[in-house]
């Protein structure tokens, strides 16, 4: 049984994703360049044999300050840089003994690295990303992708969903809940934000020409409206970013993502909102393309950085 004492350190459960991918690296280069802050305890869950550190790293055993593991499966005969079943399964195993540490640890934040998502579909996990497994385990009715840059802060309105069922999952009801978590979330710098909504079709729709789900839209931002929360648009998907706002919402995943990652590369700061806890990652994936020598260490050390803020501002806010 873990005291009240122990509880009230803070704590960031991290996950090694994929484990042919990037995630062992990036984990063994933040410990080797001693990024990882005073006053935390970070877990990390993953397989201690992917690890150079892993020798050096006690297994956890209950919260204090420093780094420890938590050695979730043996994953000799992974082979890196290509998606497997087997490390599928590892990937996913390290997710749900993450949730389940979580949920013993009132206020611990989770730091996930990026899993492979042909990997799962070999491994018969029936999920298509991180988004969608905290969502139906944690219980959460809505969610929101969130991604937090510099010159940018946008959520997606759906997640890993084929381009041609995107006009069918546009729904009013959803959006308006959506908006509300963007509304209500605790890390701007205003109390209020004010929320770009982006449109769906070109030149959103031309008034019914090419494309009516903006109808629908235009329905949720008159229900947010009526709630107080300072939404406005459809916005022109092709234009929006020259219209200032706190934060926008855009509809399906490349039409945020594209402007995004053209303005912060791999920095900036991946959040899944709505949930019972933090979550944070990076904005990229596995890097099956690249040897270690070519990873570029900056979106991960940009993410702890962003962690630690958080843990040690205390904020519930998310």
């Amino acid at each position: 049984m873990t005291s009240d004492k122990e509880h009230r350190v803070r704590v960031a459960v991290i996950t090694m994703g994929d484990p042919a991918g990037c995630g062992p690296f990036l984990i063994d280069s933040w410990i080797r360049d001693g990024k990882a802050g005073e006053g935390i305890c970070y877990i990390i869950v993953g397989s201690r044999d992917q690890l150079k550190t892993g020798s050096e790293l006690l297994e956890f055993q209950k919260p204090e300050n420093g780094v420890f593991l938590l050695d979730a499966g043996d994953s000799t005969g992974i082979v890196p840089g290509k998606p497997q079943a087997s490390a599928g399964t590892l990937s996913f195993g390290y997710l749900k003994t993450a949730l389940e540490l979580i949920a013993g640890l009132p206020g611990s934040m989770l730091v996930t690295l990026p899993v492979c998502k042909k990997s799962w579909e070999l491994a018969g996990i029936p999920y298509t990303g991180h988004t969608e497994v905290l969502k139906d385990l944690s219980g959460a009715q809505e969610t929101v992708m969130f991604f937090m840059g510099r010159h940018m802060n946008i959520g997606l309105s759906t997640t890993h969903l084929p381009l041609k069922k995107v006009p069918e999952s546009v729904d009013a009801g959803r959006i308006l809940r959506q908006l509300r978590i963007l509304s209500s979330c605790g890390f701007f710098q205003v109390k209020k934000p004010k929320i770009g909504l982006l449109g769906l079709n070109p030149h959103n729709g031309e008034g019914g020409l090419l494309g009516s789900e903006e109808v629908l839209l235009e329905e949720a931002i008159r229900s947010a409206r009526q709630e107080g929360i300072d939404v406005f648009g459809p916005l022109v998907p092709d234009a929006f970013f020259h219209t200032p706002a706190d934060c926008y919402l855009a509809l399906y995943h490349d039409q945020g993502l594209i402007p995004f990652k053209l303005l912060h590369g791999i920095s900036g700061v991946h959040l899944t909102l709505g949930l019972p806890f933090c979550r944070v990652s990076v904005t990229h994936g596995t890097a099956f393309d690249r040897s270690d020598n070519n990873i570029d260490r900056t979106g991960f050390n940009g993410v702890m950085e962003f962690a630690a803020k958080i843990l040690r501002k205390g904020d519930r806010n998310y």
